[in-house]
């Protein structure tokens, strides 16, 4: 693990964007696990994810200040794009949960 820290800080140095999503990763996770435990496997597990809102906007501020072309910036291009598409999935889960669509998606 140690290992990887090193990589990491070689690569990137010390960004707290790194920080920020990790920490929003841990607190998804959390909730995730939360609302399973809660729910089951139903769309409402797309809640977990809605943490990533203000993490998409704080890094679409943050990819500015970034190089541009730099690792960096393409990793937080990266998270910007798979976060957003992800959202874009769980609001609609998340809407179709809210109309009735209840049933666990995974029995």
């Amino acid at each position: 693990v140690d290992g990887a820290k090193v990589s990491v800080r070689r690569r990137f140095g010390d960004r707290e964007a790194l920080v920020v999503v990790a920490a929003t990763f841990v607190v998804a996770a959390m909730l995730l696990m939360a609302l399973y435990r809660a729910q089951g496997f139903t769309r409402l597990l797309g809640l977990g994810h809605f943490v990533w809102f203000p993490l998409v906007a704080w890094l679409l501020v943050q990819v500015r200040a970034a190089e541009p072309g730099s690792t960096f910036s393409l990793w937080m291009w990266a998270v910007i794009a798979l976060d957003s598409l992800s959202l874009l999935i769980d609001s609609v889960d998340v809407l179709r949960y809210l109309r009735g669509e209840r049933a666990p998606t995974v029995s």
